[in-house]
């Protein structure tokens, strides 16, 4: 169960929404949505059916914290080999595409700041809005084979 802000977060990525999209979707205020998505604002019941109708889901769905990736995925080793492969080369891994490229973005962020630059603000927020979205989609134990792999690749490069 995820909490509300990052479960209507994890729904307004999975759907590709942008806030201005969903809060408009949703007939209510970017600000307002940046709140709710940020856990700093409580939604109101007819809120909570706008931003579900909007993600083209059930109310209950955002209310109990269901992810949109479901039962966090277990891989083997080979599958964890060749996914952070593919994030650190570049290279497509059509399976887990989705996967990949939220791994590719840690990766750009943290070679960014192994040189020093600090990360842009949209920088930041793609980093954390990928963390989260690969927390939902695998197990802990997952993630953290998959982050091991990822940066022995990286001092590979």
């Amino acid at each position: 169960m995820w909490p509300f802000a990052e479960t209507v977060l994890l729904w307004r990525l999975h759907r590709g929404l942008t806030q201005v999209d969903l809060a408009k979707a949703a007939g209510i205020s970017r600000p307002n949505l940046c709140a709710i998505e940020n856990g700093v604002r409580e939604v109101t019941l007819p809120t909570l059916r706008a931003l579900a109708c909007a993600l083209d889901i059930t109310p209950g769905v955002l209310a109990d914290g269901r992810s949109p990736y479901g039962e966090p995925l277990s891989m083997s080793r080979d599958e964890m080999e060749r996914v952070a492969r593919a994030a650190a080369l570049g290279l497509q891994e059509p399976k887990w595409a989705q996967l990949v490229a939220c791994l590719r973005t840690l990766t750009v962020s943290r070679r960014a700041l192994n040189g020093g630059r600090k990360d842009k603000p949209e920088s930041r927020r793609a980093t954390l809005q990928a963390h989260l979205m690969l927390k939902a989609m695998v197990s802990a134990d997952t993630l953290q084979s998959l982050l091991s792999r990822l940066s022995a690749y990286a001092g590979q490069t």
